[in-house]
């Protein structure tokens, strides 16, 4: 089963400043993108890449590669919504990233690109059972709301066998088991 996990990341002010130049060069990537985009009525993200990934890197060039890929995806992916109107992407949208622009040391620091190269953030999961780093899939969103910057992860947990359900009971449901009595 695959649940998505809120992470807060402790930042330095430095670091703030740098994870928001950083999403806000990726979203302005993103609109440059979406404009080239509807005015050649290129939709497809294989297509897009083709078309403007050289001189989006000419364009943007401190933005890593692999997020000028990921805002191309991006915008693909809004486009497949609305094909009729250019789409506008906010200075603090959320950021995509992948994993080769996201990584974890151990469960207390992260790892990111920047438009400043790499930085190592720590993070804060709160009180949930014991994660296993191998257990958090490839793409994650960076958000950023009301001064506080977080990882939007997905996380792929184990089902339950003998009760066909997750290990992990939804919100407002309580896990129950049938029980046998010998014969």
């Amino acid at each position: 089963m695959k649940i998505a996990l809120k992470v807060k990341l402790m930042t330095t002010d430095e670091q703030a400043r740098i994870l928001l130049e950083t999403m806000e060069s990726f979203n302005k990537a993103c609109d440059w993108i979406s404009e080239r985009a509807f005015e050649a009525k290129v939709f497809n993200a294989y297509d897009l890449h083709y078309l403007l990934y050289k001189e989006g890197r000419d364009v943007f060039p401190s933005l890593p590669s692999q997020s000028m890929i990921r805002a191309i995806a991006k915008v693909s992916d809004s486009d497949k919504l609305d094909r009729k109107k250019r789409h506008f992407f906010r200075d603090r949208s959320a950021m995509e990233y992948d994993k080769r622009t996201l990584s974890f040391k151990d469960l207390s620091q992260a790892s990111l690109a920047t438009v400043r190269g790499r930085i190592k953030v720590p993070l804060v999961f709160g009180h949930y059972a014991p994660l296993d780093k191998n257990k958090m899939l490839g793409q994650a969103d960076l958000t950023y709301s009301k001064g506080t910057f977080f990882l939007n992860l997905v996380i792929d947990l184990p089902d339950d066998p003998l009760a066909g359900k997750s290990s992990l009971p939804t919100s407002g449901q309580r896990e129950t088991r049938q029980r046998t009595s010998p014969a």
